[in-house]
């Protein structure tokens, strides 16, 4: 058991103080992590950002983290995107609401593919327009 020195007097270090260090521990570790993925992130952000066409629609996503998007049925909408891990999260203008979320498969210069985590399991091969 390691002791600390108060006043001449050996003072027994606490258990609490180890779980107070090893949780700073934790936080900086994980800090950094996160700061890793947010780098990545950031990379699969920029790598979406464009106009793309897929087997219904065509969606042009900005680097102010909007989209917007026309369906082959005539229906057009917009609203706010975000990547998460690999995870793009789409919500209606001004609305805090979850349109839809898909788990990003692949993006590249030309091709984007992510699939729809709502439940249906649809795949959309989206491949660069602009």
């Amino acid at each position: 058991m390691r002791f600390l020195y108060k006043n001449n007097e050996s003072v027994k270090y606490k258990k609490s103080h180890r779980l107070a260090l090893f949780l700073c521990f934790f936080c900086v570790v994980s800090l950094v992590i996160l700061s890793c993925k947010t780098e990545s992130t950031q990379s699969t952000m920029r790598s979406i950002v464009g106009t793309w066409q897929d087997e219904n629609s065509t969606m042009t996503y900005a680097a102010d983290s909007t989209w917007n998007g026309t369906w082959d049925t005539g229906l057009s909408m917009g609203g706010r995107w975000a990547v998460v891990g690999d995870t793009l999260y789409m919500f209606r203008n001004q609305s805090t609401a979850l349109l839809a979320y898909y788990k990003i498969l692949n993006v590249s210069d030309e091709e984007f593919k992510i699939f729809s985590l709502e439940g249906d399991s649809t795949v959309f091969n989206k491949r660069r327009i602009k």
